[in-house]
């Protein structure tokens, strides 16, 4: 029986396939940092000594204590890959960071930390696979990945749809979708592919007023009633959490890393409102005001962050400044780059106020012929005026292809290969970019229903999925969704497909 490393989200499925994957003596998880929903469950199928509690390690890292420290497997901390995991694990402790209190000094303990005991579990358990819901997008997580990649041990992860509930499987070190084929029923085929053509119709013919579905469901939430009476329940919860038990109260007393000076909920939120209104006051003081939609340029949107769609999806690219000097670099100097900030930096009901340093906004502008612009300015305006765009991994790049326009793709995105979009290598040029021929979105429309059928399996990657698909699912998707995902369990486990 094959023994993995396992990271799983909420949703049932994910849960269901490790239980049935043991039934059937195919392979048990002998690692398991899992959604809290399953913790019990998970402690009560697979021992304790398996299953570790996600909140605890993702916030309360610092208190891990359960390994043995031999100097054995230490060749890691003389690896290329130490240094990029430190690197992207310390950037990645930004989502736990609430009041940016948390150190570069505990980052660095607490990532070293996470190794030695990361090491001492590769040296006990001696897993065949790593296999992660998601791209390992936690700096626990990460660590691991990062170990698990230095000791050659295979790393799967799935892919899903911004638009359908569809998943890919992909090899995570190099990122490339694996070489499988799982159909998807033919009943489901006719639908997704009516509802690729739905979408990308949308774009293509209502581009004027067209939002980006996420974006705009972030945005109201943060104005609903019940995500401001969620706050005031979740600023109580804080301020009395200490006085709940006296394991609570002993555990106020300790130092934590997250809180070094204890201060109150109160004044958290000071701290974070003082945050925003600093990240804003900055971006006002350095936005372009000579901006104009007549000028050649080339549109380059920032991304939300912290997210996935950076760290980890953008590989060497997971700082957005890299990739606006790699731009640069790749532009001729006359052509201007217009840069926008996300909306949802600004959206009360998410945390991008703890992945932007108002000092970015300065140091953008230091670069040749690079300008912020108002964020208020409509995206469909800047791609439509464009030579061409440039995204990491964002919906900006698909958005640009359809309504007729090239766009620079720096990571690993879910629509990679799409027509109009290119991908970003050392040898492309300037040139090669302006000669490439724009196709219609017949083109994409093809091209999505393809990948689809060749490269995807039904399925929901987390608890939002649920949500975002409600209207594409019935309840035999769910039967299909388990049947698929735990094919592709056991193609992984089994033969190991490679890409």
């Amino acid at each position: 029986m094959k023994r993995y490393f396992y990271f799983m989200t909420s949703n049932e499925h994910w849960f269901d396939i490790a239980v049935k994957l043991k039934e059937n003596k195919i392979a048990e998880p002998v690692l398991w940092i899992g959604d809290h929903t399953h913790f019990e469950r998970a402690r009560l199928e697979f021992g304790d000594e398996v299953v570790k509690d996600f909140d605890f390690f993702k916030f309360k890292s610092h208190k891990i204590s359960d390994f043995n420290c031999e100097g054995r497997l230490n060749d890691f901390f003389h690896s290329t890959n130490y240094l990029i995991a430190k690197d992207r694990s310390l950037k990645m402790m930004d989502r736990i960071d609430e009041t940016s209190m948390l150190s570069r000094l505990d980052r660095e303990t607490i990532f070293h930390q996470t190794v030695l005991w990361t090491l001492d579990k590769i040296e006990t358990q001696k897993p065949d696979f790593l296999i992660s819901v998601e791209n390992p997008h936690s700096h626990i997580q990460h660590t691991i990945f990062q170990v698990c990649k230095f000791y050659n041990i295979p790393c799967r992860n799935f892919v899903s749809w911004t638009y359908l509930p569809i998943l890919s499987v992909q090899d995570t070190v190099s990122g490339n979708r694996l070489n499988f084929l799982k159909p998807i029923n033919k009943k489901y085929i006719l639908k997704f592919s009516d509802k690729i053509k739905s979408i990308v119709d949308n774009i293509h013919e209502k581009k004027d007023t067209y939002r980006t579905n996420h974006t705009e469901l972030e945005r109201l939430e943060s104005k609903s009633l019940t995500w401001k009476k969620n706050q005031i329940i979740n600023l109580l919860k804080d301020t009395l959490r200490k006085y709940i038990s006296k394991k609570n109260y002993n555990e106020h007393l300790e130092y934590n890393p997250l809180n070094p000076f204890k201060i109150s909920a109160l004044k958290k939120l000071k701290y974070i409102n003082k945050r925003r209104q600093n990240i804003l006051k900055e971006l006002k003081k350095y936005t372009y005001n000579k901006f104009s939609l007549e000028d050649d340029f080339i549109y380059y949107g920032l991304h939300y962050e912290p997210e996935r769609s950076t760290l980890p999806d953008g590989g060497d690219f997971h700082d957005q400044l890299i990739a606006i000097l790699k731009l640069r670099e790749l532009v001729p100097n006359e052509i201007k780059i217009y840069i926008k900030e996300h909306p949802s930096v600004f959206v009360k009901s998410i945390w991008g106020y703890r992945g932007r340093s108002p000092l970015l906004y300065r140091l953008i502008n230091e670069i040749d012929n690079v300008f912020i612009i108002n964020h208020e300015i409509k995206t469909i305006d800047l791609i439509k005026n464009s030579l061409f765009t440039s995204t990491i991994t964002g919906t900006l790049g698909f958005e640009s292809a359809i309504i007729g326009k090239k766009s620079i793709i720096f990571g690993n995105c879910w629509y990679k290969g799409c027509p109009n979009t290119i991908s970003w290598s050392s040898s492309l040029r300037y040139k090669e970019i302006m000669e490439n021929k724009i196709q219609n979105k017949d083109y994409i429309i093809n091209f999505l229903k393809n990948k689809m059928v060749k490269e995807c399996t039904m399925g929901l990657l987390n608890s939002r999925s649920s949500i975002r698909f409600k209207s594409l699912i019935d309840n035999s998707f769910y039967d299909y969704q388990m049947d698929g995902i735990y094919d592709l369990f056991e193609d992984i486990l089994n033969n190991n497909i490679n890409d």
